[in-house]
Parts: structure tokens; C-alpha cells; sequence
């Protein structure tokens, strides 16, 4: 067995296309022109005697040169990452180049103490072939994984639950059971050689040809994983195909990005992309072929590729595309409605719009909006305060675009006003206006109306009787404008009048007696019984009345508000006085003593008669004794009075 392991050598070589898998990579080395981890474990490496040289692609620093000999190696410092033991699945992946004619080790972690190693070695004159030690067990025959020298080869070592197995450029060639030493790493993984802590130096069977894309994988790669890595890896020259594209929408909205994707074929990963838009050359570095490009043009714009460039500094051919990404600009508007608020009863509010066009317009219950238009009938509308929004659709890569405003509908002010006890009458005091519908307005009217502006009352004592508008002005507001109600107020002057007879007393024979009145006419005259009145002209009828005194009252009817209206006044008819009267002894002797008179009728009057005859004024009687004897006529006087004249056409004749 020791035998078999001085002829071990490892070949250690791998690929960095765009399709190689990164999933469980742990260490990986390029070679470009250095000697470090790309991969994320802890993992370092130094050359010793050993220098850069070209790889499959003819890039220069791009693979290690080992000399050939003991002293030319590389020296790998893994902290244990790479110390696989027990049920640890693993792949070792790299590109090698071998000339030579020796026994060589390529890459060994130990593979003397049960860890593992790939070598190469001839059993059969002209054929070599690869070998995968790991637990001191070894997979590789000169039938199954022979190769040809001279020329660039991929190889793969893969451990898969307790199987080994080698890839030579993608394609299976041999698997085999593992050993059954544990695993034991007391010395540094090593390339170019294989190592031993007995010899000095502690390295044989070392490797005069070149490695490169050195990958360690913590897991076991599939056949179809292995097959990409390996043709990425041997057909890793310059890209000879390059395509630019739009990766997702090529409609974008202003401000947006969108995302190009350039398809490399061939060429070693990752790559130099050199984009132009054609003013302007963009530079993309460590680029994998596939992966997105984001761009933000400022309008629709035009990309091509300028150039593509390998990890090799090799410049590729065959670049084509010429994607468009289309800008479609931002939606912006501005609503408003520039008469609000409105009244209720304007008919139709036009919405004044700024901006992109096409949107609809809608609003919350109670809003009658055309969607299209955004008018708004406010006729239909419930009146309050509402916010309309002007919607633009999602469209051309842009997200859906709002703008708001709000629009305020007024109810119409409608009332009724009347004053119900119209007629009034001017002593009335207050007439209150009865009003229905929208309060806040004021209350006018012509001059000679005394009313409250505030509440409408009218003040009847000092208002100048008359028929009168009473008009009720809402002012303008909220959109609507002034509105008005009218009804009419009739104020009545309180009837008064006086009446009199001014000639009372009258006399029973003077005919009629005339009122005298002042004030209001129509009224009608009335008397208690005896009194010959006329009712519509108060002439009294003396002669046919019953002489005395009477009360007149003057009755003027309710109307226009007021009550009914009396005045009264007196009248006194006199009787016309009358008497006769005689001396019924006449003639008499101048001796007979006294002559008394007899009298009918009106008492109180006076006798008289011409000298000579001795009578008694008051009572008539005559002295005969002292009365010189003749002839006399004696005179009955009433003196006059109530109206009547002196009577005296009484006489007697008195011998």
C-alpha cells in the first residue's frame, strides 16, 4: 500500500464559468496571478518555487507552472476546513495539463494517513491515468481513467456516502468503495507533489506540469453538476457569443428601473461588460453571465454592448442585441373644482383638471359624479363637503396615480314667512311673523312699517296703517345667493269718533235734530225706545219722539282687525208748554174781593195785563176792590225754556 501511495499524484484544476454551481463551495482558487481563496472558508495558500503561467484559454497568469521537483509545491494552510473524515461528502474539481512521464502527485490532504488525494500514474506503457485515494482505499485503472497528455483535461473526485468516484471532462469513468482508515491530517494539504512527514523534504513523486480553477466543494456534486462545471471549465476561452437583453419588463415608468441581462458563451467567469446607451459607456465588473443589470433611464432609451472581457483578460467576439427599455413618464395631475362651494341649485360643478388625462373620477356616497368627466350634478347631490379622487390606471410600468380635491355642496335656502292674524289693528301692540324653512335672514319693508329686523315682529302702535310688503332676505353664502320670501301685512286704524246734538235741548216742535260727528263714518246710531233716530244719519225726529233725555251711542262694526267702536252722547226733547186760562165769575162787581183765574195746562208761567188791573203775577188772582173797573185782557206767559220759546198766547178778557 505505501507503494501505491509514493505513486500517487494529484491533478487539481478548476473552472469559473457562469454555470458553475456555488452551492457548498468552500475553498476556490483561480490562479490569477495569485494565490487566493476566492471561496468562503478559511483557507490561505503560498507557491514555493512555482510560477504563473498560461491557462486552456493561452491567458497569461492565469495557471500555476510547477517545476517538477521536490522543492516546487504549493502550501495550503486549511484551519481543518478541508480535513474531510467519517460520513463527510465531498468534490475536488480542478483543470490540469500534464506532459511528463513520471508518477505525480497533483493536490494531497494526507492521503497517506487515510485522507484524500488525486494522483496520476502508468501502469501500462504509454497510457496514464488518474487516481482518487480517500481511507486508504483507491479508485482508477489505465482501462477507466486514462487520459491524453499534452492537452488541457477536467478532473473531479467526488466522495458520496461511502463511494468514490472520478470525472474525467465531465463524463463518469470509475467509482469505488472508500477504505476504512480513519482519516488523519498531520501535515498541510499540499499541490504538486505528494507528501510524507518521514521524508526530507516531506514530499515525493513531484508534478512538472500545470493546475488551475482549483474548487473544493463540502458535498457531493451530481452527474449533470459535474458535466456543467466541466464543459464551462474546458470551453472557458474567450466568449465568442455575447447577447444583450431586457431581463423582465421593458416598459418602465419614470424614475423606474428596469434590468438587462447579457448571455456569455464561452470565456472564463466572471466577466468585464462594457454597456453603452449610446452616449454613454457603463462598466459592469465580476459579472455572471445571466445575472440582472439594473438601469434607470431618464427616457425610452437603446443599450448595445461595447465589449466582453473574461476573467482573463480576454477581450470576446460575437456581441449582438440592441434591447429598448420605453420610459413611459410619471402620471401627474391636479384636480379642483373652482366654484366650490356650490349652491344646490347651480345645475352642474366642472371639475378643472391639470395634467395627464384618461382617469375617472369617483366619490363617496351621496355625490352624483360622472366617472368620465368629473362633473357633478348637484341638483341630484346630497349638500355637504366631499373629497373627489381623479384615479389614472396603472399603466406603462407606472403604479396607479391618485390626486384629490374636495367639493362642497350648500342646501338652497328656501322660507316661507306670513303674518297669520293679518288684518291687524293698530292697537294690537305686536304682529309675530310666522316663518318656515331657513332661519338667519333679516326682515324689511317700506318706510311706515315699524319691524324687527331680527325677528320680524311689527310694532302696530307706532306703524302708520296701510297694507305693506314684509320681505325676508337670506343672505348669499356657501355658493348660493341671496334668497328672498315676501308676504304682505295689513295694519287697520283703530276706528274713533265723537257725536253730538249740539242744539239739545230741543223742542218738541223743532223739527229734526242733527248729530254733529267726527271721526269715522259708516258707523250706525242708536237709542232706547221714545227716540226717533235715523239709524244711518243720527237725525233725531223731534215731534215724533217722546220728550226727555236719551242716550245716543254711535256704533262703528269690527273690521280690519279692530273691535267694534261705540261713542255716545245725550239728547234732550223738550214738551212744547201750552195752557188756557179764565176767569170764569167775569163779569164781577168791584166789590165782590177776588177773582181767581182757572188754569189747564203748563203751570208755572206768569199774569199780566195792562194798568188798572190789580193781579197777582204768580197766581193770577185779581183784587177787584183796588182794580180800576173795565175791561183787561190778562196774558198766561211760560217763559221759555228746554228748547221751547216764551209762550204767551193765552189770554182772557177780564171785565
Amino acid at each position: 500500500m505505501l507503494r501505491s501511495l509514493f505513486l500517487m499524484m494529484v491533478l487539481f484544476c478548476t473552472i469559473s464559468t457562469t454555470a458553475q454551481t456555488t452551492a457548498g463551495l468552500i475553498a476556490y482558487f483561480p490562479f490569477s496571478g495569485n494565490y487566493t481563496n476566492a471561496g468562503p472558508a478559511n483557507v490561505t495558500a503560498s507557491g514555493v518555487s512555482t510560477s504563473f503561467t498560461t491557462n486552456s484559454c493561452t491567458a497569461p497568469n492565469t495557471a500555476v507552472q510547477f517545476q517538477g521537483n521536490l522543492n516546487s509545491y504549493i502550501d495550503f494552510i486549511d484551519n481543518g476546513n478541508l480535513d474531510f473524515v467519517g460520513t463527510n461528502n465531498f468534490t475536488v474539481s480542478f483543470n490540469f495539463f500534464f506532459n511528463g512521464n513520471s508518477t505525480s502527485g497533483l493536490v494531497d490532504n494526507c492521503l497517506n494517513y487515510g485522507g484524500w488525494g488525486v494522483w496520476l500514474w502508468s501502469t501500462v506503457a504509454g497510457t496514464w491515468n488518474l487516481q482518487f485515494n480517500y481511507k486508504n482505499n483507491s479508485v482508477g485503472s489505465a482501462a477507466a481513467t486514462n487520459f491524453t497528455t499534452g492537452s488541457w483535461h477536467h478532473a473531479t473526485a467526488v466522495r458520496n456516502n461511502g463511494t468514490i468516484s472520478l470525472y474525467i471532462d465531465g463524463v463518469f469513468r470509475l467509482s469505488a468503495t472508500e477504505g476504512t482508515t480513519a482519516p488523519n491530517y498531520p501535515i498541510n494539504m499540499q499541490a504538486g507533489a505528494m507528501c510524507y512527514a518521514s521524508f526530507v523534504p516531506p514530499r515525493y513523486n513531484p508534478f512538472g506540469g500545470k493546475i488551475d480553477e482549483l474548487r473544493i466543494y463540502n458535498r457531493a456534486l451530481s452527474a449533470a453538476e459535474i458535466l456543467v462545471v466541466s464543459n464551462a471549465a474546458l470551453n472557458a476561452c474567450c466568449s465568442n457569443s455575447s447577447v444583450l437583453a431586457v431581463s423582465g419588463a421593458s416598459t418602465i415608468c419614470a424614475g423606474g428601473t428596469a434590468n438587462l441581462t447579457t448571455t456569455i458563451t464561452g470565456g472564463v467567469s466572471p466577466y468585464t461588460v462594457v454597456y453603452t446607451d449610446g452616449t454613454t459607456n457603463f462598466t459592469v465588473n465580476n459579472y455572471v453571465s445571466g445575472t440582472n443589470i439594473p438601469v434607470t433611464p431618464s427616457g425610452t432609451t437603446s443599450y448595445s454592448l461595447v465589449s466582453v472581457t473574461d476573467a482573463t483578460a480576454c477581450v470576446g467576439s460575437g456581441n449582438s442585441g440592441n434591447p429598448t427599455i420605453t420610459v413611459t413618464p410619471l402620471p401627474a395631475a391636479t384636480i379642483s373644482y373652482a366654484g366650490s362651494p356650490y349652491c344646490s341649485n347651480a345645475g352642474t360643478a366642472t371639475v378643472t383638471r391639470t395634467g395627464t388625462t384618461g382617469g375617472t373620477y369617483s366619490s363617496t356616497a351621496g355625490l352624483t359624479i360622472n366617472a368620465a368627466t368629473g362633473d357633478v350634478t348637484l341638483g341630484t347631490s346630497t349638500p355637504g363637503t366631499y373629497t373627489v379622487t381623479y384615479t389614472i390606471a396603472a399603466s406603462g410600468g407606472c403604479s396607479v396615480v391618485t390626486a384629490t380635491t374636495s367639493i362642497t355642496i350648500t342646501q338652497l335656502p328656501s322660507a316661507t314667512i306670513s303674518y297669520a292674524g293679518s288684518p291687524y289693528c293698530s292697537n294690537a301692540g305686536t304682529a309675530t311673523v310666522t316663518r318656515t324653512g331657513t332661519a338667519g335672514g333679516t326682515y324689511s319693508s317700506t318706510a311706515g312699517l315699524t319691524i324687527n329686523a331680527a325677528t320680524g315682529d311689527v310694532t302696530l302702535g307706532t306703524s302708520t296703517p296701510g297694507t305693506y310688503t314684509v320681505t325676508y332676505t337670506i343672505a348669499a353664502s356657501g355658493g348660493c345667493s341671496v334668497v328672498t320670501a315676501t308676504t304682505t301685512i295689513t295694519i287697520t286704524q283703530i276706528p274713533a269718533a265723537t257725536i253730538s246734538y249740539t242744539g239739545s235741548p230741543y223742542c218738541s216742535n223743532a223739527g229734526t235734530a242733527t248729530v254733529t260727528r267726527t271721526g269715522t263714518a259708516g258707523g250706525t246710531y242708536s237709542s232706547t225706545a221714545g227716540l226717533t233716530i235715523n239709524a244711518a244719519t243720527g237725525d233725531v225726529t223731534l215731534g215724533t219722539s217722546t220728550p226727555g233725555t236719551y242716550t245716543v251711542t254711535y256704533t262703528i262694526a269690527a273690521s280690519g282687525g279692530c273691535p267694534v267702536v261705540t261713542t255716545n252722547t245725550t239728547i234732550t226733547i223738550t214738551q212744547l208748554p201750552s195752557a188756557t186760562i179764565s176767569y170764569a165769575g167775569s163779569p164781577y162787581c168791584s166789590n165782590a174781593g177776588t177773582a181767581n183765574v182757572t188754569r189747564t195746562g203748563t203751570a208755572g208761567g206768569t199774569y199780566s195785563s195792562t194798568a188798572g188791573l190789580t193781579i197777582n203775577a204768580a197766581t193770577g188772582d185779581v183784587t177787584l176792590g183796588t182794580s180800576t173797573p173795565g175791561t183787561y185782557t190778562v196774558t198766561y206767559t211760560i217763559a221759555a225754556s228746554g228748547g221751547c220759546p216764551a209762550c204767551n198766547r193765552y189770554n182772557h178778557d177780564y171785565s
